[in-house]
This record gives structure tokens, sequence and C-alpha cells, in this order.
């Protein structure tokens, strides 16, 4: 499932997080359990006027990498510097096209992959094509 958010909203979100550990879902789940506790609370009829600030963050665990996202992980972005282009990653794909010679579309297979990674909480992303391991 996709939820998509204008750039305020998302800012919004981002004030919400706690930078390189919470992921966009996470930000969320923060605020449902916020609204879920305060209308226990409060009874149906309130509504809170102001997001939820301090709310602890629900640990997540990382998951493994097996495949494509492993061999990406392991022979191009653990080399790269921690603040990386998706530009750089493709400058060192090589390893990648020798292990893989099938993959026809290698750059859009990685493009995939570094969203999977993104998702997964390997790589922050930062600006359009721009990441941030997190080791």
């Amino acid at each position: 499932m996709r939820i998509e958010v204008s750039d305020q909203t998302f800012k919004r979100l981002q004030a919400l997080a706690k930078p390189l550990i919470d992921t966009v879902e996470d930000v969320m789940v923060k605020l449902l359990d916020f609204y879920a506790a305060d209308k226990e609370a409060n009874g149906p009829q309130r509504q809170p006027v102001e997001a939820p600030q301090g709310v602890a963050s629900r640990p997540r665990a990382r998951e493994s990498l097996n495949g494509f996202k492993q061999e990406l992980w392991e022979l191009v972005v653990q080399k790269l510097p921690s603040t990386f282009s998706l530009h750089d990653v493709y400058k060192h794909m090589e390893p990648l096209v020798k292990l893989r010679p099938h993959v026809q579309k290698m750059e859009a297979t990685i493009r995939n992959a570094m969203q999977r990674l993104r998702d997964m909480g390997y790589v922050e992303f930062l600006d359009r094509g721009e990441y941030r391991r997190i080791d």
C-alpha cells in the first residue's frame, strides 16, 4: 500500500520523527496511538488540537537482507561514504553487473533496491537521489 502526502504534511511528519530512527509509518503509528489513547481518556467527542510531543517510538527491527538487496548493500553501498548519491551507486555498480549479467535494466533495479533499503532502515533518503547510510 502506498500513501502519498503533500510536502507540507511530510515536513510536519518529519518534525515528529526521531532522526535516523523513525520512518513516516512510525510517525503515523505514533499519531494513531496518541489519538486512540486520547479518545479513551477523554471520550469519543474530543479531538486533539496539537500533535503529540515526545511520544515514545516503537522499536523497529531491521529486516535481514537477501538477494539483490544484500549484494547491493555489501558490494556497493557499504563501500561508499556515509552520504552518497544514486549517481555514486551507478558509478560503482560493476560488481553487480558481473554478478547478475541477465539484469537488463540495472539502474532501475538499483533504484528499486535502494527504496527497499530505505524502507528496511538501511539508508535514509535525504533529497532527490541523495542518501545516508545507517550503520
